[in-house]
């Protein structure tokens, strides 16, 4: 009794916390960067027209979004398609954002669901232990308050297609993979349909996503460091390199190596994108580098930081208390910070933009995010377990509640972001005027404030496009001198 009443006071903590970010996601405002893909620009129909790359191999031409092909898409058709249903039961302009806020509330509740199911071995909905996993991570995955620093989905709805979703592909296509060779279990058994899946996630994963292949590849060469490793640990004289190659296990090739093959060919497509290419030498990139792993840690309100202290706290506790019972949930961790090592100290390969001055941000670090996410839970759950077997639970589970209320209380209400764009649209919609000054300065469906009729054009054709506006309507701020 007493577990079915905590399993039905998680489930209503994880609806609401759903429900919580759900209220400002749908606060926020629409980004610069929606137009590009759903009106779409010139360079994101090139995309559309060689969604694989093939012609642009073929003629040498650079454009933006080469071997992204799979997040345009699906942010095209979203907002051309969303909106209206919503339009059947309400106004236009909340259609909107209704439509930005269920993207990224699924994206959340499908990547909340992937790290329970990672952390219980499978999608054992009905017991405790994956309802509270889901409650934990719940708390964890930020809206407002830490998401600078650790944030899984984006206060972008643009990112949120380009980072949180591609993350979603890349575990489904890595959970047969785990499945096999952490739990011994076949996820799919049936030949065929596990060569579909894989075929299916392998596109979406190379050709989705601004750090999808890389991350891929980076997650690859662990994997095999971890293999090698593992192998010479072994107490055998026998032991070589050669030997070692030959012992490989079979899923290793079924998985790595068609997931390797495909993340080289877009990494090598992602050259032909333009952008910032030359704007800083490889090692202007890498003397940002120490600056941004630092701040990494403090920004954010300092959320990735604590994050990564809670995961260390749990280290030294199964060190102490049952270093040989967690012997390889230890190594676990140590392999995740190699993972991450790796990855950042590559990061400054991928080119520089502006609008990430410090090379790592919140973005680029998602996967470790997630991972140290999924660590966190999954050895505080260990723990617990030891402890509740030497019935010495109260302490430990005080410090779980307060790694949950603090993420929970950090994550603090904001319901006022797209307060000033929704009354700017608002005042275009009712102007009858062909030329219309704004009365304040205020971002409208884009990254900076409309002060020229040039630049109010893309959010202009959106809003007719939506049905908010019957035309185009020419809108810009002009400062008082």
């Amino acid at each position: 009794m007493k577990k079915k009443i905590l399993y039905v006071l998680c489930l209503c903590l994880f609806f609401a916390d759903l429900y919580y970010s759900f209220s400002q996601h749908y606060r926020e405002p629409i980004d610069g960067d929606v137009p590009e893909s759903v009106l779409p620009y010139d360079g994101v129909k090139k995309v559309f027209a060689d969604p694989f790359g093939v012609k642009t191999i073929q003629t040498g031409e650079e454009h933006m979004g080469v071997n992204r092909f799979f997040s345009h898409y699906f942010l095209y058709k979203w907002f051309r398609s969303v909106p209206f249903a919503y339009q059947k039961i309400t106004y236009p302009l909340k259609s909107v954002y209704l439509t930005s806020a269920t993207a990224k509330i699924i994206i959340q509740f499908t990547l909340i669901l992937l790290i329970a199911t990672l952390v219980c071995g499978g999608f054992y909905y009905k017991k405790l232990e994956f309802v509270f996993s889901c409650v934990f991570a719940s708390a964890l995955c930020q809206t407002c308050g830490a998401t600078r620093s650790m944030g899984l989905i984006d206060p972008s709805i643009t990112y949120t297609f380009f980072y949180a979703l591609p993350l979603i592909f890349l575990c489904l296509y890595m959970l047969p993979f785990i499945y096999k060779e952490y739990f011994h279990k076949n996820l799919i058994k049936n030949n065929l349909i596990q060569i579909l899946y894989s075929v299916f996630f392998l596109f979406l994963v190379a050709f989705g996503g601004a750090i999808n292949s890389s991350v891929a590849l980076v997650l690859i060469i662990t994997i095999l460091i971890k293999y090698f490793y593992d192998y010479f640990s072994q107490n055998n004289d026998d032991k070589n390199l050669k030997s070692a190659i030959r012992n490989i296990p079979k899923h290793y090739y079924a998985f790595l190596l068609p997931l390797g093959i495909f993340a080289l060919y877009s990494v090598f497509l992602g050259s032909y994108n333009p952008a910032w290419k030359d704007l800083l030498t490889l090692k202007e990139r890498y003397m940002l580098l120490p600056k941004g792993f630092l701040n990494m840690f403090v920004c954010g309100k300092g959320g990735f930081g604590i994050l990564f202290l809670c995961c260390v706290i749990n280290v030294i506790i199964l060190k102490f208390r049952y270093k040989t019972q967690s012997k390889n949930i230890i190594q676990l961790f140590y392999w995740i910070c190699l993972f991450s090592l790796i990855y950042i100290i590559l990061l400054p390969f991928g080119g520089y933009r502006p609008y990430r001055p410090l090379i790592i941000r919140y973005d680029t670090i998602i996967t470790t995010s997630f991972i140290l996410i999924f660590y966190l839970i999954f050895s505080s759950l260990f723990i617990y377990k030891r402890l509740k077997e030497e019935r010495k639970t109260v302490a430990y589970s005080c410090f779980i509640a307060i790694i949950i209320a603090f993420f929970t209380l950090i994550d603090t209400p904001n319901f006022d972001r797209n307060k000033n764009e929704k009354a700017l649209v608002k005042y275009i919609q009712q102007s009858n005027e062909d030329e219309i000054l704004l009365p304040f300065p205020a971002t409208v469906f884009s990254w900076d404030v409309p002060d020229s009729p040039d630049y109010c054009k893309a959010a202009s054709q959106l809003m007719q496009l939506w049905n908010i506006t019957d035309k185009e309507k020419v809108f810009y701020y002009k400062p008082e001198e």
